[in-house]
């Protein structure tokens, strides 16, 4: 019956006070909400990811070999027993042109065609599109922030990025995109370096194996069995794993050795077989380069001998000719004076023609008259004599007389017709006689000159024709002549070659000579998980998180704890006269104590499961999702931690019901009439500032008032103390965290990096990338990607070597973080970025070994640590290179300080860039910044979170306090109003208190804040990336003003309680 009345009594306490009920309730929920969402994310993100890999198969072990993989080696592995799979992978860094920028893909060999293969591990997990069926076909991936800008169906062209063909490595060139995927063995979006392009791999795919050339595997991976009922983050698979490799180094570092000495003994009679046949390549060379030599000189005497033989007939040929013209010029010269005393005798011929022939006409006139003359005489002669038949006589001797007269002149007359016709005759035969002869002299003139010109037309073609076989016969000549010069040239650069050649192949056998004398014992690596780069950065993550949630939540929950401490105790002081009445009536100290119990158990109870549905489900996926920036991983797994809960919830309920037994028992030791009344106020005495005259002279009635009610309640000042400075605290370590993550992009692309283009380029192409129009300033520099070890530990970095010391603190600034004090870059050592120093614990004066991407290890001493703040750098001077390493690089990268840095003039830049074949890569430092940004974006969330649950923190912590204040002084606020106070006076009493209580909690709270950041700070950090260690005084004052806001929001919602205090109360007797 007792026990039930108590039972009631506890639900109407709770009825009555559901303010303070609500209250302990709220904080118990934050509490248990910080430290069960923070403890459980950890271990919820590892769930989720181990059922990730465990579905995809990802490999446990991974082997690598410096001397590669044969498949007889997968042959001796597989003999263990406890392997489960083995897959051979092949593995490449290519380059890609995509949408106009070079980038480092690495390609990956698909063990299967078929998506539903059992023996695949690391198996792509298909986002969008189908598996590939084709050689020719890819998986892309899917990753957000290296996703490549391409889609299905697009093509991918591959190049090597080095002197070597794409077909020597690979059977295409070019993919179709089929499928876009993400994969286990990439889960952070990091993935790794290259040797080429810019020295970062940007997205990786996956093509059919049958596509690689090699006859050596890249890698092994190895699943083992039972390793998937282990949490791959537990112990057991740690040991699981470190047993196999026990088993499995031996095997494979005695394959190694093996395939080292046969090897050795290849090489060494590939060697005498080399310099044997360069021997015989000699030989046969210099026995053809003889022999050409001597149809050289063949040649070159029969080309002289011909062009003798031209010079001397051309000589020949144009004496002759020179003969013919001037006989023809003779023979011109003579028809022509016949064509000219031609021309005389006719023109005299023609003069005379009408005269002679006048004459022979008047000779023929004269003759045919003289002969007609005749017959007339011999006409009359005739008739004489016939006269002179008849006659006679006298008659007869007239007759005759003139018989002998006619005779004398016919006589007479014709032998002057016989000479007369004889003339004629003559004349006539004389004028046809010259006639003719001109005649024919004229035909003689025509056929001499058809025939000179004949003669000349023969000469001419006899010219042509000859002077066409010298032109023939010279060209012929030139043709061998040239043909000589081209043999000869041909011949001196066949000698050249083969000396080049020779050259080369004894370069060659001596370089193979050093490497076999050089050829170190092989190097196996048998990894488990921790090497590969996304498990061991998801994983560093996971414990970031744990790290965090050790401390943080717990400070959390340790000030909630304190609030509900006080908040309890207060209502143990309220319940002094309950309990004494209680106790009177006979109930024993424990049926009394469990009134308490349960009002404090309930609230506990009620907050801690709203706290773990809260925790549960927040916490762990804002964290998870913020985290997804950085990670490609499933969804999260909705899975509940009934140990994780059960804990948190017994430990706030412990506390809480701690807190009430403790203050419980102590009242309870009092006797019923004591507890009965009133417990007696503290006794009144001087504070400390009473004893400080000047102080306390010159403070007022009301500050007076405050400053003995804020120390004569030290309980009270402490509790509010520490609350107040651990909400203060928590917000100082959240908004400096966000400051000091926003501000190193600056800090480092701005203060200690001043150049805005780093571009990796050939050295050919070096002098012409200088003179360009946009370069303001550039320094050279030596690049490389390089391994630092020291003691267990190592680190990746980029080594740079510097050539011109004067010129370099222009674009990098090397500076002690702390001091700010400057550091030289001289001979005496390298210099090493910060967060690469801690990574490898190392100080100024050790000696940390540096390998190359040739596996040369070197020692190097450390002369300085550089501020810095993202990546891992080393800077060497060009004179301890040569003294440390035994070389100076080449130069192969530029630094480069713009003209004008804008977006645009980027852009343009960045075109250029592309189209020149010399550039392998480039980046901008804007482009580093951004990445850095993306990166530190998941941070920025969990930061946010912080802030926010401590806003909650204080406002909560804040108004518990103050209602507790205002509780502890009902009377008293009852008796200041009845003195005439009016409620802003009243309130303004109580907020004096609250704003002086805040005021000391915030400034101790500053400094446990720069305490609880610099934890956060050192846990948080990731591998190559230092978060700056300062607070900036805008994050304090930011903290100090939220507080102050929450505290006036706080004495805001007082007032209005303030108000509702009844002046009767101070007339009510204490007794």
């Amino acid at each position: 019956m007792r026990k039930k009345s108590l039972m009631k009594d506890a639900y109407r306490e709770i009825q009555k006070s559901l303010g303070r009920f609500f209250s302990i309730m709220l904080i118990v929920a934050l509490g248990v909400a910080f430290l069960a969402g923070i403890k459980v994310s950890s271990p919820l993100m590892k769930d989720t990811t181990d059922q990730y890999m465990d579905e995809y198969q990802m490999m446990d072990i991974s082997v690598l070999s410096t001397l590669g993989i044969e498949k007889a080696d997968m042959e001796a592995i597989s003999k263990l027993k406890q392997l489960e799979r083995i897959m051979g992978s092949y593995s490449l860094n290519m380059l890609a042109r995509i949408e106009g920028s070079q980038k480092v893909i690495k390609v990956h060999s698909l063990g299967s065609l078929s998506q539903e293969d059992e023996k695949l591990i690391n198996k792509p997990k298909l986002v969008e599109g189908r598996w590939p069926s084709r050689p020719n076909e890819c998986l892309i991936d899917g990753t957000k922030l290296t996703r490549l800008p391409i889609q299905i169906g697009d093509t991918i062209t591959l190049t090597t990025g080095t002197d070597e063909e794409v077909s020597d490595v690979l059977n295409n060139d070019t993919y179709t995109v089929v499928g876009v995927m993400n994969s286990p063995y990439y889960m952070h979006f990091e993935r790794g370096t290259a040797e080429i392009g810019n020295g970062s791999v940007a997205s990786y795919i996956y093509i059919p194996e049958e596509n690689f050339k090699s006859d050596l595997y890249t890698e092994l991976f190895i699943t083992l069995k039972g390793a998937q009922e282990l949490d791959a983050y537990s112990q057991a698979y740690t040991h699981l794993v470190d047993d196999f490799k026990a088993q499995l180094e031996p095997i494979m570092e005695e394959r190694a050795l093996v395939r080292y000495e046969k090897l050795l003994a290849e090489g060494k009679l590939e060697l005498e077989e080399g310099e044997a046949k360069l021997l015989e390549e000699k030989a046969k060379a210099n026995k053809e380069l003889a022999d050409a030599a001597l149809e050289l000189e063949k040649a070159e005497k029969e080309i002289a001998k011909r062009q003798q033989e031209l010079v001397d007939g051309e000589a020949k040929v144009n004496q002759g000719f020179k003969q013919a013209e001037a006989a023809l010029k003779d023979a011109e010269e003579e028809l022509e004076a016949n064509q000219k005393e031609y021309e005389q005798g006719l023109t005299l011929f023609n003069a005379e023609k009408e005269n002679i022939k006048k004459q022979l006409d008047e000779a023929k006139i004269q003759l045919t008259e003289g002969k007609a003359q005749l017959q007339t005489l011999k006409d009359k002669l005739q008739s004489i004599e016939e006269q002179l038949a008849f006659t006679e006589g006298m008659g007869q001797e007239s007759l005759l007389a003139q018989k002998q007269v006619l005779e004398e002149q016919i006589a007479s007359l014709t032998q002057v017709l016989q000479v007369n016709e004889e003339a004629y005759k003559k004349g006539l035969a004389e004028f046809k006689a010259q006639e003719e002869t001109l005649l024919e002299s004229g035909v003689l003139l025509e056929e001499g000159k058809r025939k000179l010109a004949e003669q000349k037309i023969k000469l001419e073609q006899e010219k042509g024709a000859t002077y066409k076989t010298l032109a023939e016969g010279r060209q012929q000549l030139e043709e061998g002549a040239l043909s000589l010069e081209q043999g000869k040239e041909k011949y001196l650069m066949s000698k050249e070659e083969a000396k080049k050649q020779f050259k080369e192949a004894e370069a060659e056998i001596a370089k193979g000579k050093e490497q076999l004398e050089n050829l170190k014992e092989p190097k196996v690596y048998v990894l488990g998980r921790e090497a590969n780069y996304g498990f061991a950065n998801y994983k560093s993550a996971t414990e970031t998180i744990e790290r965090i949630g050790e401390v943080f939540p717990i400070f959390f929950f340790v000030v909630a704890a304190l609030v509900c401490l006080t908040t309890m105790t207060r209502m143990v002081d309220e319940q002094r006269i309950t309990m004494g009445t209680y106790k009177a009536l006979g109930y024993s100290t424990f049926s009394i104590m469990s009134k308490y119990i349960l009002y404090a158990g309930m609230a506990s109870v009620l907050g801690s499961v709203l706290g773990i549905a809260i925790g549960f489900k927040v916490f762990p996926n804002t964290i998870y999702n913020a985290y997804g920036m950085m990670f490609t991983v499933p969804p999260i797994l909705n899975k509940f931690y009934p140990s994780e809960a059960l804990s948190a919830i017994l430990a706030m309920v412990c506390l809480t019901v701690f807190a009430v037994v403790f203050t419980t028992i102590k009242e309870l030791k009092e006797q019923p009439s004591e507890l009965m009344r009133p417990k007696a106020p503290p006794a009144g005495k001087r504070i400390l500032l009473e004893r400080i005259p000047f102080i306390w002279r010159h403070m007022n009635f009301f500050q007076k008032v405050v400053a003995r009610n804020i120390f004569r309640y030290k309980k009270k000042f402490f509790m509010t103390t520490i609350g107040i400075a651990g909400c203060t605290a928590l917000l100082v370590a959240g908004l400096g965290l966000k400051e000091s993550i926003i501000s190193i992009v600056d800090r480092q692309y701005g203060d200690l990096f001043k150049y805005n283009l780093e571009v990796t380029v050939k050295e050919e192409g070096i002098e012409k990338l200088q003179r360009s129009a946009y370069i303001e300033n550039f320094l050279e520099v030596s690049h490389e990607n390089i391994k630092l070890l020291y003691g267990e530990e190592d680190r990746t970095a980029t080594l740079r070597v510097i050539h011109d010391i004067e010129k370099f603190p222009e674009f990098i600034k090397l500076q002690e973080r702390v001091s700010q004090n400057p550091l030289n870059l001289d001979q005496d050592g390298v210099i090493l970025s910060e967060k690469l120093a801690k990574a490898l614990n190392v100080q100024v004066g050790d000696t940390v070994q540096l390998e190359n991407s040739h596996l040369e290890i070197y020692d190097v001493k450390v002369a300085g640590i550089a501020e810095n703040y993202i990546g891992h750098y080393v800077y060497m001077s060009g004179a301890y290179a040569q003294a440390a390493i035994r070389q100076t690089p080449g130069v192969n990268q530029l630094l480069i300080q713009l003209t004008d840095a804008g977006m645009d003039q980027e852009e343009v830049i960045s075109n250029e860039l592309t189209q020149n074949e010399d550039i392998t890569s480039f980046a901008f430092t804007t482009k580093h910044a951004g990445s850095f940004e993306s990166m530190t974006a998941s941070l920025d969330t969990v930061v946010i979170i912080l802030i926010v649950s401590a806003a909650l923190l204080a406002f909560v912590v804040l108004y518990n306090l103050t209602t507790i204040n205002i509780s502890e002084r009902y009377r008293e606020i009852a008796t200041i109003k009845v003195l005439g106070f009016n409620d802003f006076k009243v309130s303004g009493y109580i907020y004096r208190e609250n704003i002086m209580l805040t005021l000391i909690g915030s400034l101790f709270g500053l400094l446990l804040g720069k305490a609880l950041f610099l934890f956060i700070i050192v846990t948080a950090e990731m591998d190559e990336m230092m978060f700056g260690r300062e607070i900036y005084w805008p994050s304090y004052l930011t903290a100090v003003i939220l507080t102050f806001i929450f505290a006036m929001l706080v004495n805001v919602m007082m007032h209005f309680k303030l108000q509702k205090i009844e002046m009767v109360e101070s007339l009510k007797s204490v007794e």
